[in-house]
């Protein structure tokens, strides 16, 4: 029998429960790849197909899900995995970046954790989580100085957000008298 290959665009909007993940209503727009053999009576006798299941679960947002999900039971290697792999896919994610430095740092990775929080900043510069999140990192990391400064410029970019001047205030006022400063409130990002 001979065999047809054929690359298939799928676009659809995901209005039912999916792999067991409820109904988004996000569209999604994947690529499969199905091999036909066909008999000698011109009919198909098998068929394979393979479907880009990982972006799928990406553009469902299904992946991202079960990232948060597994960070907030403290399966941080699982975590770890999950943001990678949408990160992967999807570079711009600022929040994903942020929560994978948190994830990090439950690992005790700080140079991890700093380099994560610095892409969830470069990436999205309006989350003030990321910048008191990386003054923290580098608090922990004897570079106090450093976290102040990163924090004093851009408090004016934060002058509404209560949380970050709350923040900020206590590095300043620890920072008159040299002394370090520590958040140990835990800020994933959503």
């Amino acid at each position: 029998g001979e065999k047809v290959v054929a690359r298939v665009r799928y676009v659809g909007t995901n209005r039912g429960e999916f792999m067991g993940t409820p109904a988004t209503g996000k569209t999604v727009d994947v690529q499969l790849v199905d091999i036909f053999r066909f008999g000698d009576d011109g009919l198909a006798h098998e068929h394979w197909g393979v479907m880009d299941q990982l972006t799928m679960m990406q553009q469902l947002g299904a992946i991202y899900k079960q990232a948060l999900e597994a960070m907030n039971a403290a399966d941080y290697v699982k975590a770890e995995t999950l943001f990678k792999e949408v990160l992967l896919a999807n570079p711009s994610i600022a929040p994903a970046h942020h929560n994978l430095g948190y994830v990090y740092l439950q690992m005790n990775n700080a140079e991890a954790a700093e380099a994560s929080y610095r892409k969830a900043i470069e990436t999205d510069p309006n989350k003030s989580d990321s910048y008191v999140a990386l003054a923290v990192v580098l608090a922990s990391k004897g570079r106090v100085l450093e976290g102040f400064d990163l924090l004093n410029g851009v408090a004016a970019l934060f002058a509404q957000d209560a949380q970050f001047q709350f923040v900020y205030g206590i590095a300043a006022s620890n920072n008159s008298g040299k002394a370090t400063f520590c958040v140990t409130s835990r800020w994933p990002s959503t």
